[in-house]
């Protein structure tokens, strides 16, 4: 007999240093699943990456599996938070540029940077890989590398962005849209 669906839903959080003004997934993760009824661990990608065009954009990725060892079948939905379409000052290269940016990206315990529900299984762990970083010039960082925890970046002669340490935090997320 197999068991109910769970539905778990897990926030995933950033925490940076105060000078970053925003900061969102850059790519496609490996997440790492585990499954409930027999514990058996798998890896899935999963993206977190705003893809949608203009104010509001949101794009979920979803994840279906049947679990080699039980045969449960696992699913999660991936959801990163609502985005805005925003003029940033500059990008590293020196151009003015457009990007996405969450305004209400800041949580309690860092950034916000998506919403899993899941049914069957629970996030065990999403890596550090690469972010798009908005410092508070508003100066736009593409593709920061944190598998060493920690990023300095400078743009001309203002070192405008630096992230001291970074955490990935799965809590449980607020009730409601997120």
């Amino acid at each position: 007999m197999r068991s109910r669906p769970s539905l778990i839903s897990r926030r995933i959080a950033f925490d940076v240093s105060i000078n970053v003004r925003n900061i969102m997934a850059a790519q496609t993760y490996p997440v790492l699943l585990r499954c409930t009824v027999c514990n058996t661990e798998h890896t899935k990608y999963a993206s977190l990456v705003p893809q949608g065009a203009g104010q509001g954009a949101r794009v979920s990725s979803s994840v279906s599996i049947a679990c080699g060892t039980c045969g449960s079948v696992m699913s999660a939905v991936a959801e990163p938070p609502r985005t805005e379409y925003a003029r940033c000052t500059a990008a590293e290269d020196g151009k003015g540029c457009w990007a996405h940016v969450a305004p209400d990206a800041r949580s309690a315990t860092g950034f916000h940077v998506s919403t899993i529900s899941a049914a069957n299984c629970v996030v065990v762990e999403v890596p550090k890989l690469e972010l798009d970083v908005v410092t508070g010039q508003n100066v736009l960082f593409r593709d920061v590398p944190l598998e060493e925890n920690s990023w300095t970046g400078s743009f001309r002669d203002n070192p405008c962005a630096m992230i001291d340490s970074c955490d990935i935090l799965a809590r449980e997320a607020a009730e409601g849209p997120t």
